[in-house]
């Protein structure tokens, strides 16, 4: 197993299908950036929960290498072009790349624990 790299994805709160605009978005462009560099990359969506409110994070990796510096930056840049799209922009990518080939990704829920040390609690005291 290689090491892989995790990109927040932020959705505005109250966007209209939130949960598949994270997906479309975070699939859409994984997928876009491994055709243009030739490799097969993988990845999943997590929609982490817990805290106050939920987020999402784009999870990436090479099979059989590790990932390049450049890689990171690339994406970064991709998920910034696709972040002032429409929803029907997004919807149309997403679609395309379905076409393309592109494996249909599910959402993975996870729980995570809430860390007390940054607790509001403690903000009081200090």
């Amino acid at each position: 197993m290689t090491d892989g790299l995790a990109i927040d994805l932020t959705v505005r709160e109250g966007t209209k299908e939130e949960e598949f605009v994270a997906v479309a978005a975070g699939s859409s462009a994984a997928f876009t950036l491994g055709r243009e560099r030739n490799e097969d990359l993988e990845w999943q969506i997590l929609r982490i929960e817990g805290g106050h409110q939920a987020r999402y994070r784009l999870i990436v990796r090479h099979p059989e290498k590790k990932l390049d510096l450049g890689l990171k930056h690339a994406l970064e840049k991709k998920l910034d072009s696709i972040s002032g799209m429409n929803l029907d922009d997004v919807r149309k990518l997403y679609e395309k790349c379905m076409k393309q080939g592109m494996k249909q990704t599910r959402l993975r829920h996870v729980k995570e624990k809430q860390d007390i040390w940054s607790d509001n609690f403690w903000n009081f005291i200090g």
